[in-house]
C-alpha cells in the first residue's frame, strides 16, 4: 500500500488544503510531500509576499548602495 494509502488520497488532501487556505503547493515541491507531517511541515513556513528586490530594499543596506524604485 502507498505511504498516502489509497491512490489519490494526496491529491484530494492537498486540492482541499489550497482551497482552504488560499496557498497550494507548487509542482516542484509535490515530491517533497511523503507523509503527512511534510505537509504540516510546509503549510507551517511563513509566505513571502514580496520580491527579492522588496526585501533588499527593505533591509539596511550600506551607505553607499540605494535602490530606487522606478514607476
Amino acid at each position: 500500500q502507498p505511504p498516502w494509502g489509497e491512490p489519490g488520497r494526496k491529491h484530494r488532501l492537498l486540492a482541499q488544503l489550497a482551497a482552504e487556505l488560499g496557498h497550494a503547493v507548487p509542482n516542484s515541491r509535490l515530491h517533497q510531500l511523503r507523509r503527512a507531517g511534510d505537509v504540516l511541515g510546509f503549510y507551517r513556513t511563513p509566505v513571502k509576499d514580496g520580491t527579492k528586490l522588496d526585501e533588499l530594499a527593505a533591509a539596511e543596506l550600506p551607505p553607499n548602495l540605494k535602490i530606487i524604485r522606478q514607476q
